[in-house]
């Protein structure tokens, strides 16, 4: 039986858990230093409106981004599980 897509999935596993942990840090600097700008602008004008959306999104990134790891490390703990019922052949 071979197994070398095993490596494969191993490998783009991985990469999508770098991928998000960058994206979950820029999207928390970005929140950051939205929330700072944001401090610094009058109420009510169109940029300080913008720059709570921008914040807001981040916000929001990270936490998916949280979620996107969480899921991508519960599928790297079962690994093996994963590789017997999705790609050893049924008989």
């Amino acid at each position: 039986m071979d197994f070398g897509c095993v490596d494969e999935v191993d490998m783009v596993v991985e990469t999508a858990d770098l991928v998000v942990d960058v994206i979950e840090k820029v999207a928390e600097e970005v929140e950051k230093v939205s929330d700072e700008v944001a401090d610094q602008l009058p109420e009510g004008g169109k940029l300080k409106g913008a720059v709570c959306f921008v914040e807001r999104l981040a916000k929001e990134t990270a936490k998916d981004a949280l979620q996107a790891e969480d899921l991508i490390h519960k599928v790297l703990s079962h690994r093996k599980l994963f590789i017997f019922c999705f790609l050893l052949p049924i008989s």
